[in-house]
């Protein structure tokens, strides 16, 4: 089984998301090195469960445009959608 984990690529893309989502949800938000460390452990935990872990890299420009297109708010649940739905297209990929 996979699981898919978000992943910002730079500071700035980290950064940029954060002022997207609202206030309540970032307010508490790592700073992006924490959050590095904190996703490479938590791929580790998953990889020691079992399972596949798997980056979904998510950008501004594109996590804004799929939440318009699928009619939902910025914030950390459609992020958390965006990354599963681009997981199973990706293994889909890979099936075919």
């Amino acid at each position: 089984m996979s699981v898919s984990l978000p992943w910002y690529s730079s500071a700035e893309d980290y950064a940029a998301i954060l002022e997207m989502v609202p206030a309540s949800q970032s307010a508490a938000a790592l700073p992006y090195s924490d959050f590095v460390s904190y996703l490479k452990t938590l791929e580790s935990g998953v990889a020691l469960g079992g399972q596949l872990p798997m980056r979904i890299e998510i950008k501004p420009a594109v996590i804004k445009a799929w939440c318009e297109k699928n009619n939902t708010p910025i914030c950390r649940k459609a992020i958390a959608d965006y990354a599963h739905v681009q997981m199973i297209e990706r293994l889909d990929s890979w099936n075919n």
